[in-house]
C-alpha cells in the first residue's frame, strides 16, 4: 500500500508525526477492507511511531490490537516485532516484569523464525530491563553478537550493543573497559551518521517519487 510506504519514509527521516498520519489513512483502507493482516501490520507500525513520540497509551493500544490480530494468523515475524514493542512501552513506562515477559515472548518468536536481527534486539532489550533491576548482563553473549553485527554489517543494532556494554561497565565501575566501548562507539557512530546522510537524501527522493504517484491516481 502507497501509505504504508510514504509512512516508512516518514519515520526514516524522523517525521514520526507524519508517519502516523498516513499510518491511520492506511488503516481505516485496512478496516474498510477487513484485511487482517495489513490491519495487525499496520497497528504493529502505529505502535512503534507513538512510541518513538512518547504517546505511551496510544502506543499500548496498537501494539495490544496488533499481537490480538496477527496471534492465530501464522505471521510470526510480525507478531513478534509486535511483542518487542509493546515490551520496549513497558520499558519505557518501567513497567519491568510486563516489559521482561513480553521480550522474551519475542525472543522465543524470534528463534523460532531464525530472525538474528530480532534475536538481538530482544537480547538489548532484556539487558536494559536487567540493568534497570542491578542485575549482571552476559559479557560472552554480547561479545557474540558483536561479530554477528560485523558479520552481517547491522551497524545500528551494534551501537546499541556498545551503548548497553557500555552502561553495565559503568555500573559495574569497571570504567577502564566503558572507555575503551566509549572510543568504539564514537568511531561507529561517525559511520553511521555518513550513512543516514546519504540515505536521507536517497529518502527524501523515493518519497517525492510517492508523492508524484498519489497526485497521478488522483
Amino acid at each position: 500500500m502507497c501509505q504504508t510506504n510514504i509512512a516508512s519514509v516518514y519515520s526514516n527521516i524522523g517525521f514520526h508525526k507524519f508517519s502516523v498520519n498516513y499510518h491511520l489513512k492506511a488503516l481505516n483502507l485496512a478496516d474498510s477492507i477487513s484485511d487482517k493482516f495489513l490491519i495487525g501490520y499496520i497497528s504493529s507500525q502505529l505502535a512503534k511511531e507513538y512510541l518513538k513520540l512518547n504517546i505511551l497509551d496510544s502506543a499500548i493500544h496498537n501494539a495490544n490490537k496488533s499481537i490480538e490480530t496477527l496471534s492465530n494468523m501464522g505471521s510470526k515475524q510480525y507478531y513478534a516485532d509486535a511483542s518487542l514493542t509493546l515490551a520496549n512501552i513497558h520499558l519505557a513506562e518501567n513497567n519491568l516484569n510486563e516489559a521482561n515477559k513480553h521480550t522474551l515472548i519475542s525472543q522465543k518468536t524470534y528463534t523460532e523464525i531464525q530472525n538474528t536481527k530480532g534475536i538481538i534486539n530482544s537480547f538489548i532489550s532484556l539487558c536494559k530491563i536487567n540493568l534497570l533491576r542491578q542485575g549482571t548482563v552476559s559479557e560472552r553473549t554480547f561479545k557474540e553478537h558483536i561479530n554477528t553485527t560485523y558479520d552481517l554489517n547491522f551497524k545500528p543494532l551494534r551501537k546499541e550493543l556498545y551503548r548497553v556494554l557500555i552502561d553495565y561497565y559503568r555500573s559495574q565501575e569497571l570504567n577502564k573497559l566503558a572507555l575503551n566501548y566509549q572510543d568504539s562507539l564514537e568511531q561507529l557512530e561517525s559511520e553511521i551518521l555518513k550513512q543516514e546522510e546519504l540515505a536521507l537524501l536517497e529518502n527524501k527522493r523515493i518519497l517525492n517519487n510517492f508523492k508524484v504517484a498519489l497526485a497521478d491516481k488522483e
